[in-house]
């Protein structure tokens, strides 16, 4: 079974990028539909075949496919995730890979900004109205944190979203992946 998750993790896994895990962040995925699909949006995406969701969304014409819903907020705290890199998918096609980190958000206000009018929500509310294809998901993967000591100062934990974003968006373009929604080429 090719599952949305074995398709994503082989495309960030071209990236260069070993030893990780997708974490869900957000899907077009239904929520809490008992004939189809789990509560839980990571369980969904890891355990929903391309083939047979691409068929139930030709059959479903109403809006069932057209909202971008986020994991419940016990998977994913509000704050909990401040420094990681993300990545989101329209099906197949990776379309933007973004960070967070350096500053006081979280994936979670990420993630629900494109649920509102941001450039990025747009494309993404746009993808969702298509009449094929319409599924749009969001992961991430963030870092073990690294606690140092500079000049003296000690604990301070280093940012790393926003080197990897850098070296990931340099990697994809190097290998002709074009990341139409990134408005940050690297």
């Amino acid at each position: 079974m090719n599952t949305y998750y074995s398709a994503h993790t082989s495309r960030v896994e071209s990236l260069g990028v070993t030893g990780f895990k997708l974490k869900t962040i957000g899907s077009s995925l239904l929520r809490g539909d008992p004939l189809q699909f789990s509560d839980d949006l990571d369980e969904a995406i890891k355990g929903t075949d391309i083939n047979i969701t691409r068929e139930m969304i030709k059959r479903n014409t109403n809006r069932r496919f057209r909202m971008f819903n986020l994991v419940h907020k016990d998977e994913v705290r509000g704050g909990s995730v401040k420094d990681c890199v993300y990545f989101i998918f329209r099906d197949t096609r990776l379309m933007k890979i973004g960070k967070v980190g350096g500053g006081k958000r979280c994936v979670r206000a990420r993630a629900s900004d494109y649920r509102s009018r941001d450039s990025t929500a747009k494309k993404i509310s746009s993808a969702l109205n298509e009449p094929i294809n319409k599924l749009v998901h969001m992961y991430y993967i963030d870092f073990t944190k690294v606690d140092m000591n500079v000049y003296g100062i000690k604990d301070l934990e280093p940012v790393l979203g926003p080197s990897l974003e850098k070296r990931l968006i340099s990697k994809a373009q190097s290998i002709g992946l074009t990341l139409p929604w990134n408005k940050n080429k690297g």
